[in-house]
């Protein structure tokens, strides 16, 4: 899919994901130059209203050179479900969410590769149960910039009141975490 620089936008008040991966499926493809914004929902948990939800036990390799990834209705902006096992490479996700921008949940094997996350609160990048980083961003408002367990590098947290880089378990070579006020 390239979007020539164009927006997508999903404005409703449901429960559904501007764009979503079908579980069990393994779905490798480039989404490039494309603006993609979730609106218009509350997102209740972090499944709900995803701007690009990975679905449950999928798997594959997704490009997105030149897209973002964008949620102002209290959602996410990339989600990975539960074991969903993916590659992640040069997605931007925005978020205006106490759950943060990517969030990446239990399973392991997944990846994130030059990803940027910002959010105005919560964690920007989050490996709750593990996780490989590779020159990823995270930032974060108030909360967390980078977040979680697994094999993270060449990475940097950044939080203005906040924690800037919180690897709780796994390995951190060559990263960076920075708080104005914080930790």
């Amino acid at each position: 899919i390239n979007g020539n620089g164009h927006t997508y936008t999903l404005d409703n008040a449901t429960s559904i994901h501007a764009i979503v991966t079908q579980n069990s499926v393994t779905t490798s493809c480039d989404i490039l130059n494309l603006i993609v914004v979730r609106t218009g929902a509350v997102g209740t948990s972090p499944s709900d209203n995803c701007a690009l939800r990975l679905g449950v036990n999928a798997n594959g390799i997704i490009n997105c050179a030149g897209s973002t990834f964008k949620n102002s209705g209290g959602g996410l902006g990339i989600l990975f479900d539960s074991n969903a096992v993916f590659e992640l490479n040069y997605a931007t996700a925005i978020a205006d969410s106490i759950y943060g921008s990517i969030f990446i949940g239990s399973g392991s094997g997944q990846r994130l590769n030059h990803c940027i996350g910002y959010t105005t609160s919560g964690k920007a990048l989050s490996a709750w149960n593990s996780g490989e980083l590779n020159n990823c961003i995270g930032i974060a408002d108030s909360g967390i910039g980078i977040y979680g367990k697994g094999n993270h590098s060449n990475c940097t947290g950044i939080s203005k009141t906040g924690i800037g880089y919180d690897l709780i378990s796994g390995s951190g070579f060559n990263c960076v975490g920075r708080s104005t006020s914080g930790d």
